[in-house]
C-alpha cells in the first residue's frame, strides 16, 4: 500500500468519523428542541430545564466538526473554470496553501478569548456550564480542519474528486 493511499484511507475514515460526530450533535439538537417544544405544547409549565444551553453546546460541536468533515471529504469550494485552463493545478495548490494559512491564522486568534473566558469563570445560565468547554469544540474544530488541510496538500495531486 503506498503513502498516498495510505492518506487517502485515513482521509476518508476522518472524514466519516466527524461526520458522524456532527450527525450525532444535530440529532440531539433535533430531539432536545422536539421534546421541549412538544413538552410546552401540552403543559406550559413543563419545560426542560437548560434547553438553550444543551442547544448551544450540541449547535457548537455540530457546526465545527462539520467544517472539519468537509475538509477531509475535500468537499470545499472551486472555481471549476480556473481548474479546466490549471493542468499543472497551481493555483489548487494556492488555494489549498491560503486555507491553511486562513485556518492557521483564525487557530491562533482564538487562543486568547478562551483563555480569558476560563480565567474569568464564565457559566452558562441554566446549567452552570463553564463557557470554556465551547471553546473546545472550535479547537478541535480549527485543529482537524488544519490537519485535513495539510493532509491534503500532501496526498492529492491532480483534479479534485
Amino acid at each position: 500500500m503506498s503513502v498516498l493511499t495510505t492518506l487517502n484511507t485515513i482521509r476518508n475514515g476522518a472524514a466519516a468519523v466527524m461526520t458522524a460526530a456532527a450527525s450525532v450533535c444535530l440529532a440531539f439538537l433535533m430531539l432536545i428542541v422536539t421534546a421541549d417544544v412538544a413538552m410546552r405544547a401540552i403543559d406550559p409549565k413543563w419545560r426542560i430545564s437548560g434547553t438553550l444551553d444543551y442547544v448551544e453546546f450540541s449547535l457548537d460541536w455540530m457546526i465545527y466538526l462539520s467544517i472539519a468533515a468537509a475538509f477531509f471529504a475535500g468537499q470545499v469550494i472551486a472555481v471549476d473554470i480556473i481548474d479546466n485552463w490549471d493542468t499543472r493545478y497551481r493555483f489548487q495548490k494556492i488555494g489549498q496553501m491560503l486555507t491553511l494559512i486562513a485556518l492557521i491564522a483564525v487557530g491562533s486568534q482564538i487562543i486568547r478569548p478562551a483563555l480569558a473566558v476560563l480565567e474569568w469563570g464564565e457559566v452558562t445560565f441554566d446549567l452552570g456550564i463553564l463557557k470554556f468547554y465551547y471553546w473546545i469544540a472550535i479547537w478541535v474544530g480549527i485543529g482537524f480542519s488544519i490537519l485535513a488541510v495539510l493532509l491534503d496538500v500532501i496526498a492529492k495531486k491532480g483534479p479534485k474528486t
